[in-house]
């Protein structure tokens, strides 16, 4: 017995050993708190191309705080936050899952690298670290072959909008184009350009700032605002040429082209209205601001609306044969309108929040009197049917501010009241 003594004790000592590892393995095989990975729709995409990147964080449900140890980075690729849930959220008893999402563009051609990165992950008894896996994405150029001269990297589908506000002008006043280029890719490369569409003793052309609205939820929807303002030199007929925009299509591997059709402006000389018979002499109007309720040539637009005076009266007789007939308001154009009249007022624009408040309320008003457009606040009074009297006032008052050398603040406020009747 006492030979055997030693080896038992060496087994003893052996198990009590390997029960001890197993016990300190236990305590370490315990659940992480936090894995991520990293999920591309696509490993390869054109330059341009929109590709959804997802970062998936699956975590225990006594995580407390989640925060970057090393955050993401995305070398030569532009970078778009989706804000909106990409699914329902994955939950268990013990775990639950978030997701992040983005939109990257390749900026170049190559293979581009996403390097990894590292989140700390906290409950109430430890904190974790946990690796968010490095990934790449092959990005190539589009084909030569088929390339139009006119493409600008733009990779499509996308459309495109034009209108000009108003369509009917004298001589001193002035129009504002707008072109808006929408699509779920990057837009802010279509190029809008009239240089050389007039010639410069037709007409003049200043181009505003580009802007650029997101709509951000499930999917990324990006809209390229290009803003102009024409001022006439002569009377005359002018014609706002189409608008081509040449893209990519990804899908269909060939070029297409989004257009946008040419649209006609009138030029009238400058001349004195005259003065509607039966109206009562008022003495001078006094100078009044932009905001006033009944700022000078308003009054006669607010009297026909409101008791079909004979003034209103014969200025619709004498007015009815330039009515033009009615046009069709898309869905499209109200949307575009609203887009661009909420973007300048984020954006402090004045000068572009009076024009897309103007336009907002013309497609308001064009089913109810064709003509809206283009036509004056005054002709539009002279047969406006009644509930449309506070939407012709404030076009008026709008309109006087616009061309009447009115302050900033001012047609900023007459802006958002614009904005709020359209709710």
């Amino acid at each position: 017995m006492r030979a055997l003594a030693p080896g038992l004790g060496l087994a003893l000592a052996l198990v009590a050993g390997l029960g001890l590892g197993l016990a300190s393995d236990g305590a370490h095989a315990e659940a992480p708190l936090c894995r991520a990975e990293v999920v591309l729709d696509a490993k390869r995409a054109f330059v341009g191309e929109p590709v959804l990147h997802r970062l998936r964080i699956e975590q225990r449900r006594e995580v407390a705080d989640l925060r970057w140890e090393t955050s993401l980075s995305f070398p030569a690729l532009r970078v778009e936050l989706l804000l909106g849930p990409g699914g329902p959220p994955e939950q268990s008893a013990t775990h639950q899952t978030i997701e992040e999402r983005r939109v990257l563009f390749p900026a170049r051609a190559g293979r581009l690298a996403l390097p990894a990165a590292r989140i700390a992950c906290e409950s109430a008894g430890r904190v974790e670290s946990a690796v968010v896996p490095a990934s790449e994405l092959i990005a190539e150029e589009p084909p030569r072959e088929g390339r139009p001269p006119g493409w600008a990297g733009l990779i499509g589908p996308v459309e495109v909008t034009s209108y000009v506000t108003p369509d009917r002008v004298t001589l001193g006043e002035s129009v504002s184009i707008s072109v808006t280029v929408r699509g779920a890719t990057n837009v802010w490369t279509a190029p809008v350009q009239f240089a050389g569409a007039f010639p410069p003793g037709v007409a003049e052309l200043f181009e505003r700032p580009a802007e650029l609205a997101r709509d951000m939820g499930r999917t990324l929807v990006l809209r390229s605002y290009r803003s102009f303002d024409l001022v006439p030199r002569r009377a005359g007929r002018l014609e706002l040429p189409e608008v081509r925009v040449a893209y990519f299509d990804s899908e269909a591997k060939r070029y297409e082209e989004a257009r946008a059709p040419a649209i006609p402006i009138e030029v009238a000389e400058r001349s004195e209205q005259p003065a509607a018979p039966g109206l009562a002499e008022t003495g001078p109007a006094e100078p009044s601001a932009a905001l006033d309720p009944l700022p000078g040539w308003l009054a006669s637009a607010a009297l026909a609306l409101g008791a079909g005076l004979a003034a209103g009266f014969w200025l619709g007789r004498r007015l009815r044969s330039r009515r033009p007939a009615a046009a069709a308001v898309t869905p499209d154009e109200r949307r575009a309108a609203h887009d661009a009249l909420r973007t300048a007022l984020a954006s402090a624009d004045a000068s572009a929040a009076a024009s897309a408040a103007s336009r907002t309320l013309r497609l308001a008003l064009e089913p109810a009197l064709p003509g809206a457009r283009g036509l004056a606040v005054e002709e539009l009074a002279a047969s406006a049917p009644s509930g449309l009297e506070a939407t012709l006032v404030l076009l008026a008052r709008l309109e006087r501010a616009r061309f009447g050398g009115s302050d900033p603040s001012a047609l900023l406020a007459l802006a958002r009241e614009a904005a709020a009747l359209g709710r």
